[in-house]
């Protein structure tokens, strides 16, 4: 069971760097956009608490998902809503895919039982 499972775990790897090789941007869904929206203003707005008030009305201290709250988006121009894109760094795909090498080959070389 080990062995299997090391090696499934090597390939996932395996086939998680070549969609990250072969994809360039990930366009989420405006559902799940929101939800990153209002998660991420939530967190901000609890590291923000005790700080003064001036610092909260400083020009930098707008959350990087602030054009993506549900009253915008309900209001939208479109009726599907806002939605985010995510791209990922060109060398990302690199480390995981030969990661992922490693692992199967690791996972390989243990002795059935």
């Amino acid at each position: 069971m080990r062995r299997t499972s090391i090696m499934t775990l090597g390939l996932v790897l395996i086939f998680i760097g070549i969609q990250l090789n072969l994809v360039d941007t990930y366009v989420l869904t405006p559902r799940f956009s929101n939800l990153l929206a209002d998660h991420a203003t939530v967190e901000r707005e609890v590291a923000t608490l005790g700080t003064p008030v001036e610092t909260r009305s400083s020009p930098y201290y707008r959350a990087s998902y602030s054009n993506n709250n549900r009253a915008e988006s309900k209001l939208g121009k479109s009726g599907l809503g806002v939605q985010k894109k995510i791209t990922t760094p060109t060398w990302l795909c690199w480390p995981i895919l030969f990661l992922g090498t490693v692992v199967f080959l690791n996972g390989f070389s243990i002795r059935r039982e």
